[in-house]
């Protein structure tokens, strides 16, 4: 098969009929062929870099040409930058590196036809875009963003870590700040109970001045006495020396019986002690009756001679005798109500059993106190002469005087015996919370709403101490049974120990969150409970300053207070009065509550009698309830 051509007839018409100014173009060398199949700005520029000059002789250079070889030169010296390539050019090259030679040529007649009749518009075609060029700037900017954007990590890192350091500084600056803070508080309290220490020590100085001075008083009277008696001994050996020489004298010897009298009776009989002194010299005192101011009682005599404070608490020889001893545990079958007896016209406040006896004294918010036995669940006796309600009482350790503390801030002494009254205490400036004897009987113990507890000396009927210490209402004082301590139960949440010889507290226990109502001592004094208004009980290790036991009475959603708690004889068995009704007994072996007894009202007080044979409890129904077990 041969190949056809077919041929197209073309007229050529004369150039000289389009005026235009034809000039020779330069021939080409052979060596340049080269520019011919690479005709783009690669070979340009290699051309220019390879010092390219046109020589032929007979071609002439137009101004244009010389411009054009300057700025070659101006290329080959200066760095390249790839410029895009324009839409005609890059289709020429394409076709021309693909040798498509004829659809070239045919494309140049026709590119150049129409842009000789002015048909293109090279600005709306444009260029052709180097996808090469723009890769690379995108890859450029695609570094630089990531080293920019690496930069601004690390300053991040280092912010944070300076924002870190600065939070923790900020923390710690911030935790010393609240630790001075209250570190300053608790100075400026502290400063402020300095303050008012200081305006105390001024009638406390007075005071003890006083009491130097009564001292020293009472120094050289019992001086001026030794004299006497030295005198009189004295007068009594000359009478006897007298005696003798004139029996002597007379023939008649005087008998040994008179002439050693004074010797036999220093030789046979032992000198009393202290204690003995003091307790002879009390009931000397008791049997003679007194008048206190506002009594109300045909009573007189004096006050006595002074007393040292410390001799007041001093113990017996023969220590606690419940120590060591093993004693039944209240209940352990349960309780079954005996009597219920309406004792009084208004609430009940206050219960305190006889010592020796199965007596059962009760003071009620009418201001009255009445004795009742239960034997036979009678009535004694009734007092009245408080001005206010009654609120506390407690049996002497003898039984023979009740002590009674009212809201009328006075603490009444009652001789139960004789029926009448014998002291009237009236140094606290507000309501007595409570009271209880000592176990020599000879000194009492008063708190009150004032924040202070006071001992007395009843011999004297004259307070003694003032302890100071809680900072809110002191609601309850209890002497440890046999010993020189007692504690105190206080609004303030705390409950404290104290040394009454010294006056000084010695240890405070805390872990109460509201008011502390009562405390009781065990009868071997190991163990300490107290309880507080929202129901909360504890009890203590009073040798060990730890806490045993905490037990809470009533439901955490509904508190109800804690009125009263005592302990049986063995000290196993806690009786505690609420204010929803109710006396729980709570096991110390079980650490549990074991039983609940019912009242029809609120349970103000709780004991129990001497012989742990019965329980008596009251409270606002105005009766006793008599429980055995």
């Amino acid at each position: 098969m041969t190949e056809a051509y077919f041929l197209e007839s073309v007229v050529v018409v004369d150039d000289a009929d389009d005026d235009f100014a034809y000039e020779a173009v330069d021939v080409i060398d052979s060596d340049d062929d080269a520019l011919l199949h690479d005709e783009d700005l690669a070979a340009a520029t290699r051309a220019a870099q390879n010092g390219y000059r046109s020589t032929a002789p007979s071609v002439r250079q137009s101004p244009t040409d010389h411009a054009t070889a300057d700025q070659a030169q101006a290329v080959a010296g200066a760095a390249l930058t790839r410029k895009p390539e324009v839409i005609d050019d890059f289709i020429c090259n394409f076709l021309n590196r693909m040798g498509m030679r004829r659809t070239l040529e045919v494309f140049q007649t026709e590119w150049y036809e129409l842009e000789s009749k002015g048909l293109i518009d090279r600005a709306a075609i444009g260029a052709v875009p180097d996808v090469y060029s723009a890769n690379v700037e995108l890859d450029q900017e695609r570094k630089a963003l990531t080293a920019q954007v690496a930069k601004e990590q690390k300053e991040t890192q280092m912010t944070r870590a300076t924002w870190e350091k600065l939070t923790q500084e900020r923390n710690h600056h911030r935790m010393h700040h609240r630790r001075v803070e209250q570190e300053k508080q608790l100075l400026i309290k502290q400063l402020k109970q300095m303050r008012k220490l200081q305006l105390e020590y001024e009638p406390t100085l007075e005071q003890l001045k006083a009491k130097h001075q009564a001292a020293l008083q009472e120094k050289d009277r019992k001086g001026r006495i030794i004299m006497r008696l030295k005198e009189q001994l004295e007068r009594t050996k000359a009478a006897l020396a007298q005696m003798k020489e004139a029996a002597e004298r007379a023939g008649q010897p005087l008998p040994d019986a008179v002439l050693d009298a004074d010797q036999d009776r220093a030789t046979r009989r032992k000198p009393r002690s202290a204690r003995a002194v003091r307790t002879s010299s009390a009931k000397a005192r008791s049997s003679t009756p007194r008048r206190p101011a506002g009594s109300g009682y045909a009573i007189s005599g004096g006050a006595g001679p002074l007393v040292n404070d410390r001799d007041l608490f001093a113990l017996p020889e023969l220590g606690n005798p419940h120590v060591g001893k093993s004693y039944e545990q209240a209940g352990p079958a349960g309780f079954s109500s005996a009597a219920s007896l309406p004792a009084h016209e208004d609430s009940i406040a206050g219960l305190a059993m006889h010592p020796s006896h199965p007596v059962a004294a009760a003071v009620s918010d009418d201001g009255k106190w009445s004795l009742w036995t239960l034997e036979t669940n009678e009535l004694i006796m009734s007092g009245a002469g408080h001005a206010a309600w009654v609120g506390a009482c407690a049996f002497s350790p003898r039984g023979s005087h009740l002590a009674t503390g009212s809201g009328d801030t006075t603490i009444k002494l009652w001789d139960v015996l004789h029926y009448q009254c014998t002291s009237t205490l009236a140094d606290h400036t507000q309501a007595v919370w409570g009271v209880d004897f000592h176990c020599s009987g000879d000194a009492l113990v008063s708190c009150s709403l004032d924040g202070t507890t006071r001992l007395w000396d009843l011999a004297r009927s004259l307070a003694v101490a003032t302890l100071r210490g809680h900072v809110n209402s002191v609601n309850s004082v209890k002497f440890e049974p046999y010993a020189s301590a007692l504690a105190t139960g206080s609004a303030d949440h705390t409950v404290s120990l104290w040394d009454p010889r010294t006056h000084l507290c010695t240890h405070t226990f805390f872990g109460h969150e509201t008011s502390v109502a009562r405390v009781a001592y065990s009868r071997d004094g190991t163990k300490l409970a107290s309880a507080d208004s929202d129901g909360m009980v504890k009890v203590w290790d009073t040798r060990a300053q730890a806490e045993l036991h905490s037990v809470l009475t009533c439901s955490p959603d509904t508190p109800y207070a804690a009125n009263d708690l005592v302990f049986d004889a063995s000290g196993n068995t806690l009786a505690i009065a609420t204010e929803d009704g109710f006396v729980r007994i709570f096991d110390m072996a079980q650490a549990a509550l074991v039983d609940a007894l019912q009242h029809d009202d609120a349970v103000n007080a709780v004991a129990f009698d001497a012989d742990n044979k019965t329980m008596v409890s009251a409270g606002a129904d105005a009766a006793l309830h008599v429980w055995s077990f």
